[in-house]
């Protein structure tokens, strides 16, 4: 994920053993923004089995071929995208998705765990941090929690980024 890619902007991310959580921002449906996240990370890790001799790994990930005709999926097929609606919201999401490595015990403390853009939040990022974020970008309410409501609909409106894209949280999980 990067700026302008059809995921949208990453803002906070963790990548667990089984399953990742992302905040993004994105024009287009959340279903959509899981499948092309879900896509290029497949691709990439059965890649890297097929290329390293990990034929036992593969076998568990090997499945009926589907409408696609993908003989190996590395994630469960459900989408759990969520809209963030105010700024306390987009901060409870990005402190839950830090602590995730923190409360599943792989780490002490949430900044050491690789995967995640907690380091970045903290204004420490490593030299060679795998995703980069630009928190830089969100649109600040300056202050304000409780979430903007539409005039004509009275529904409330997702907290928008400074490109005026909804913020969302999605989580995919493996199989």
């Amino acid at each position: 994920m990067k700026p302008g890619s059809p995921a949208g902007s990453p803002y906070a991310h963790v990548i667990m053993p089984d399953h990742l959580h992302a905040i993004t921002d994105s024009a287009i449906k959340p279903s959509k923004v899981l499948q092309y996240i879900n896509g290029i990370i497949s691709r990439r890790v059965i890649d890297h089995l097929k290329e390293h001799g990990h034929n036992a790994s593969l076998q568990k990930l090997r499945r009926e071929s589907g409408s696609r005709g993908h003989m190996y999926s590395l994630w469960a097929h459900h989408n759990n995208t969520l809209p963030i609606f105010s700024e306390d919201m987009f901060m409870q999401k990005v402190n839950y998705i830090h602590q995730n490595p923190e409360r599943a015990g792989l780490v002490e403390r949430a900044e050491d765990y690789r995967w995640s853009s907690v380091r970045i939040w903290k204004r420490r990022p490593l030299e060679d941090e795998p995703l980069m974020v630009d928190i830089d970008q969100i649109n600040w309410r300056r202050g304000r929690s409780l979430p903007r409501i539409d005039k004509l609909t009275g529904k409330a409106e997702p907290f928008r980024t400074s490109g005026g894209k909804a913020a969302r949280h999605s989580q995919l999980s493996n199989l």
